[in-house]
């Protein structure tokens, strides 16, 4: 992979806080193999789940600790950890993350959306082919209800907050906690459109890399994260044998979502009600 320095945006701040336990050294873990003999790359988009499937196969202890070691939010979390400051190459930084985050089977895993990539190579699609080719396995994450998944990401994108694990971070008077989201389906179709766009994306890249791909869907996954779990292992080769307890992330939507169904109406999906 092509050395690539990265010029972080001073805004990608998120939640101090929770981003600097994330990347801190108690999240580390121990591992005598070296360089890891397992690399896999779970490929997402937005609001498909992958949070919940990323903290599930950190729980088995043998899965390494696959986080977004791509986003920008994360990789300030790093430089204020480290003070190597910016900009930093992206291959010395992937591999001072390998160094510590991965677990003593000598498995690695790394969670990334599609839009990561350009904001490191931009238009270098070879530098992105090389990332691609640093692992063994590909894993996709996809959500079959996209329009389901274009509300969450609206809501996730007014609020700011991504996860229901987000919320111990906040303040009780926090206003994001309380906010109303106002139905925007302008804003919502803009958020599909960047699914869509990061679906194309990922599918481009997986075509010209030759390399093969598996699919877990979220309304699959999220009804049964053992059974998941156990199945992406013995993938990695692992054993699927899954012993920690099961992820504390809830979902944030749901089909009677208010946002979500006025959404569906306005594309004149579902009767809209009688005056």
């Amino acid at each position: 992979m092509k050395p690539r320095l990265v010029r972080l945006d001073p805004r990608s701040t998120g939640i101090v806080s929770q981003i600097d336990e994330l990347m801190s050294s108690e999240r580390d873990v121990c591992s005598d193999s070296g360089a890891p003999r397992v690399r896999y790359l779970l490929c997402a988009t937005p609001r498909c789940g992958s949070n919940l499937l990323s903290i599930a196969l950190q729980q088995t202890g043998i899965a390494g600790v696959p986080h977004e070691y791509l986003n920008p939010r994360l990789m300030w979390g790093w430089v204020r950890r480290t003070g190597c400051g910016v900009p930093f190459d992206v291959v010395d930084y992937l591999d001072s993350i390998e160094a510590v985050r991965t677990t003593p089977n000598g498995v690695f895993g790394l969670k990334a959306h599609f839009y990561h990539l350009p904001l490191i190579w931009g238009r270098d699609r070879a530098g992105m082919l090389d990332f691609l080719g640093r692992f063994d396995h590909l894993i996709l994450l996809d959500r079959g209800d996209k329009l389901a998944q274009a509300v969450s990401l609206y809501r996730a994108q007014v609020t700011q907050i991504w996860t229901s694990d987000d919320q111990r971070y906040l303040s009780a008077g926090d206003p994001r906690l309380t906010q109303k989201v106002p139905l925007r389906p302008d804003l919502i179709a803009t958020a599909l459109r960047s699914i869509a766009v990061g679906e194309a994306g990922w599918a481009s890249l997986f075509a010209s890399s030759g390399k093969s791909v598996a699919r877990f869907q979220y309304e699959t996954f999220s009804s049964d994260v053992e059974s998941s779990v156990g199945q992406l292992l013995d993938i990695l080769g692992l054993s699927a044998s899954t012993n920690g307890p099961q992820p504390e992330l809830r979902k944030q939507g749901s089909t009677e979502d208010e946002l979500l169904s006025g959404f569906r109406r306005y594309l004149g999906l579902q009767s809209l009600p009688k005056a």
